[in-house]
C-alpha cells in the first residue's frame, strides 16, 4: 500500500545525467555506515532491510495508472515481480523534474509521464541490479558474468547459490552506481507489455488511498473561501459579525480577491461563510458576456490580415482564385475541468519551515507558491503529493496553496482549504473558446489541393509561458493545424489572439481538443463536397504513413463501416500527433431511438508505440472517450457581465452511465518507443459524433456542444 500521507524526508546529494543529456538519475553518495542496511541506489528506489522494495513515483497519480506503469519499467530491469513492489509519491529533488515538459519543474501534464520517465525508471532498476550483482559476486568471490537476478533473488549460475536483496544491501551500498547501466533489449521484456494488475487497486477499492481532500494533520483547521465573481475583482469591504457567532469559527480573513472563514470543521466554515456580507469590486463596464466573446472571435476571423503560423506557399492565392471552394466556420466554447475532487490543499507552517499536502500536478509550483506567500526559501518548504481525484490540467495551479499557507500563518495551525463545488466551477482556468474558419480548393480527384485555416481565441500560454509567443503566434494552440497529419502540401495557417473574459488554462489534450474538431469536421465536408466516402478520402491523404493507414483501417473494420444496421449511422475522425507519438482513429455510431439519434457505440483504434501496460492503455482510451463525450454533448461555460454562470453539475452536466455508449478499443503494437495515451482519446470524439450526425440527418453541426440530435 502506498504511503501517501506523511513520508520520510530523504535528501539526494548527487545527480548524474545519461549520455543523451535528457534523463537524469539522482544518486546518493555511497555510504558504508555500519548497521545501515537500507539500500537506496538512486532517487527512485529503496530496498528496506526486511527486503521490501519501494519505488518512488515522481509523476502525479491522476487515476491514469502511472504508478503501475513506472513501477513496471523499474521492476522489469530489477528483475522482480511487480507484486513485490510498493510505491510512494516523490517530491523534492531535481531528478524528478519533467524535462520533456518543463525542464525546471516536477510537473505532470501533456501526457508526457511515460515519454519522460520510462527510460529513467528502467535505468534506476538496471543500476540497482548491477550493484546487487557486483555485491553478491564480491561476497562469493566469483565473476559477475556468472551472476544474475531472477525473481528478486541474486543467483550464481554455476553453484545455484542465492542471496536476497536485503542480505546484499550493506555491501551494495558501498559500491559506485554504474555510469551507464546495461538495459535489457526489448525482446527480453517479461513484464513490460503485459496487462499486469495495477498496484494501487486495493487501496483504491478499500478507501485507504489518500487524496488531498482526505489529508489529516494533527490540530488541523479547515477553511472555506468565496472569491470575487469576476477576474480582477477584489474585496472592498465585508461584515463578518454574524459569521463570528457561528459554532467552531476560528477566524475570518481577507485574502487577495477573496474572503475566507477558518473553523474547526469544513462544514462549520462553509456554513459561516454563507453569513458573511461581502462587497467585491467589479470592472466599471460590468464585464463582457458570451455574446461579446462570440462577436470578438468573429471579427478576428474576418480581419484582412493575421499572424502566420504556417506559410502555405500559394495556398491563399489558389483559394482566392478558385471559383469553387469548400468553406466552413466552427466554434467551441469555454469548458471547465469539473474534477470530482475539488481544488484543495493543506499547509502547516512552523518556525522557518512549511509543509504542504496537495493533490497537485506540479509539486515545484506548490513549493514555490508556499515559499513566496510565507517569505521562505523554496528549500524550507516540503511538499507531500497525494493521489489526485481528477486533474486534466487544472491541478497544476497553486493559488489554493498560497491561500492555505496564508491562513495557516494567520491562525498558527495547519489549515486545509477546500473550494466548494461552486467555487471550483466558477474560478477555473477554462479550456479556451475558439472560432475557426477553414477554406479549401479541391483537386479533380476530390482531395484538398490547398487548405487555409484561421483560428481566433487565446490559449493558456498567454498566462503561463507568454515568452513562447513569437510574432503573435501561439505555437501550442496552432500546432495541430500546423502539423496536420494529412498529405496536403499547400497549407496556410493563421491565428488571431482575442483576449478572454475568464482565465484559460491547459485542458485535456490542450489545443488538439478544438483543432481536431475543426480539421476533421472540415475534411468530412470536403469528402461530401466531392462525393467521396469520408474513409476513402482519409486513406488517400494518409498514403504517406502506413502506420496511420493501419490504424484507420482497423477502426473502420471493427466498426463495420459501410455495413450499417437499419436506423444507424457512422462518423469517422482521425488524429495523429508527433509530440505524443500516437495515431488514433475513432468511429462514432448513432442509433435512432424514438425521434432522436443517440450515441450507441464508439470504436477506437490506436497506435501508441510500445504499450507498457496494454490494459491500462485501453482503460485510459475509454476514459478519454467518455470525457470527450461529456464535452461534445454537454460542455459549455457561459459568461454574463464577466461572471461564469454555471455552478455545479446540475447546469454543467456529466455523461451518466446510462447514457454511455458501448466503447471498444483496439491497440496496434508499435515497434517504436512508448507514446502517450492519457489525452489522445479526447480530440477525435466531437468530430466523429458531428460527422455521424451529418450521416444520419444531413445536418452539419459546426458548433459545440452538439445539441440537435432529432431524427
Amino acid at each position: 500500500m502506498a504511503n501517501t500521507h506523511l513520508q520520510s524526508r530523504r535528501q539526494f546529494l548527487k545527480t548524474t545525467a545519461s549520455a543523451a543529456g535528457i534523463t537524469l538519475l539522482g544518486f546518493h553518495l555511497p555510504t558504508a555506515s555500519a548497521g545501515s542496511e537500507t539500500f537506496e541506489p538512486n532517487a527512485f528506489l529503496i530496498i528496506e532491510p526486511h527486503g521490501g522494495i519501494t519505488v518512488k513515483i515522481c509523476q502525479a497519480e491522476l487515476g491514469q495508472g502511472i504508478s503501475t506503469g513506472l513501477a513496471m519499467a523499474l521492476a522489469e530491469e530489477l528483475e522482480v515481480p511487480l507484486q513485490q513492489i510498493r510505491y510512494e509519491f516523490a517530491a523534492g529533488d531535481a531528478a524528478y523534474n519533467n524535462r520533456k515538459l518543463s525542464p525546471g519543474e516536477q510537473v505532470t501534464g501533456g501526457s508526457r509521464s511515460v515519454q519522460a520517465f520510462f527510460d529513467t525508471y528502467r535505468r534506476a532498476g538496471a543500476s540497482a541490479r548491477d550493484m546487487l550483482i557486483r555485491a553478491a559476486a564480491g561476497e562469493w568471490g566469483v565473476p559477475t558474468s556468472q551472476c544474475a537476478v531472477r525473481q528478486g533473488v541474486v543467483v550464481h549460475s554455476e553453484t545455484g547459490r542465492e542471496a536476497r536483496f536485503s542480505d546484499l544491501a550493506t555491501s551494495a551500498a558501498r559500491l559506485e552506481p554504474p555510469a551507464e547501466p546495461l538495459l535489457k533489449p526489448r525482446s527480453q521484456f517479461r513484464l513490460v507489455g503485459t496487462a499486469a494488475q495495477r498496484i494501487d487497486t486495493r487501496e483504491k477499492t478499500d478507501a485507504t488511498a489518500v487524496f488531498g481532500i482526505d489529508v489529516k494533520v494533527s490540530d488541523m483547521a479547515h477553511a472555506a473561501i468565496k472569491h470575487a465573481p469576476v477576474v480582477g475583482g477584489d474585496v472592498i469591504e465585508f461584515d463578518a459579525t454574524a459569521a463570528r457567532k457561528q459554532p467552531g469559527v476560528i477566524e475570518i480573513a481577507r485574502l487577495p480577491g477573496a474572503i475566507a472563514v477558518v473553523a474547526e470543521h469544513y462544514w462549520q466554515a462553509a456554513k459561516a461563510l454563507e453569513s458573511v456580507e461581502v462587497e467585491f469590486s467589479l470592472p466599471a463596464t460590468g464585464g463582457p458576456s458570451s455574446n461579446d466573446v462570440e462577436a470578438r472571435l468573429t471579427t478576428a476571423l474576418n480581419q484582412p490580415e493575421a499572424p502566420v503560423a504556417r506559410d502555405g506557399g500559394s495556398a491563399r492565392s489558389d483559394i482566392a482564385a478558385s471559383k469553387e471552394t469548400v468553406e466552413a466556420t466552427y466554434r467551441v466554447p469555454y469548458l471547465a475541468h469539473a474534477t470530482l475532487e475539488p481544488i484543495n490543499a493543506t499547509v502547516s507552517t512552523e518556525a522557518g519551515r512549511a509543509s504542504v499536502w496537495a493533490p497537485t500536478q506540479a509539486p515545484t509550483r506548490a513549493r514555490n507558491a508556499a515559499a513566496s506567500a510565507l517569505g521562505l526559501a523554496p528549500e524550507q518548504v516540503t511538499v507531500y503529493p497525494t493521489h489526485v481525484g481528477g486533474g486534466f490540467g487544472v491541478k497544476g495551479r497553486s493559488d489554493v496553496v498560497t491561500e492555505a499557507a496564508l491562513l495557516s500563518r494567520a491562525v498558527g495551525r495547519p489549515v486545509k482549504v477546500i473550494w466548494s463545488r461552486e467555487e471550483d466551477m466558477q474560478q477555473d482556468f477554462y479550456r479556451p473558446a475558439y472560432a475557426a474558419q477553414l477554406k479549401a480548393v479541391l483537386s479533380e480527384q476530390g482531395k484538398p489541393a490547398a487548405l487555409q485555416a484561421r483560428i481566433s481565441g487565446s490559449g493558456p500560454i498567454n498566462y503561463f509561458r507568454p515568452d513562447l509567443i513569437k510574432n503573435g503566434v501561439d505555437p501550442i494552440s496552432t500546432r495541430d493545424l500546423v502539423d496536420l497529419w494529412y498529405d496536403i502540401e499547400k497549407r496556410h495557417v493563421e491565428t488571431v489572439e482575442v483576449a478572454p473574459p475568464v482565465r484559460v488554462g491547459f485542458w485535456r489534450s490542450t489545443g488538439a481538443s478544438q483543432n481536431v474538431f475543426f480539421a476533421e469536421s472540415f475534411i468530412d465536408e470536403c469528402a461530401h463536397a466531392s462525393s467521396t466516402d469520408p474513409v476513402e478520402l482519409r486513406r488517400q491523404l494518409l498514403k504517406h504513413d502506413p502506420r496511420s493507414l493501419a490504424v484507420l483501417n482497423l477502426a473502420v473494420e471493427k466498426a463495420g463501416w459501410g455495413q450499417n444496421a437499419p436506423d444507424t449511422a457512422h462518423g469517422i475522425a482521425f488524429f495523429a500527433s508527433p509530440r505524443w507519438k500516437c495515431r488514433v482513429a475513432l468511429v462514432a455510431e448513432l442509433a435512432k431511438r424514438g425521434n432522436a439519434f443517440v450515441p450507441s457505440r464508439m470504436v477506437c483504434a490506436a497506435d501508441i508505440g510500445l504499450a507498457v501496460n496494454p490494459a491500462i492503455a485501453r482503460d485510459q482510451l475509454e476514459g478519454a472517450i467518455i470525457f470527450g463525450l461529456t464535452a461534445a454533448l454537454y460542455g459549455e461555460i457561459t459568461v454574463a457581465d464577466g461572471a461564469v454562470q454555471q455552478s455545479n453539475y446540475h447546469d454543467y452536466p456529466m455523461l451518466r452511465m446510462a447514457q454511455t455508449p458501448a466503447i471498444e478499443t483496439y491497440l496496434i503494437e508499435g515497434e517504436s518507443e512508448p507514446g502517450s495515451v492519457g489525452e489522445i482519446g479526447v480530440p477525435a470524439v466531437a468530430p466523429a459524433l458531428a460527422n455521424a450526425l451529418f450521416a444520419a440527418t444531413g445536418r452539419r453541426e459546426r458548433s459545440l456542444p452538439l445539441r440537435n440530435f432529432s431524427a
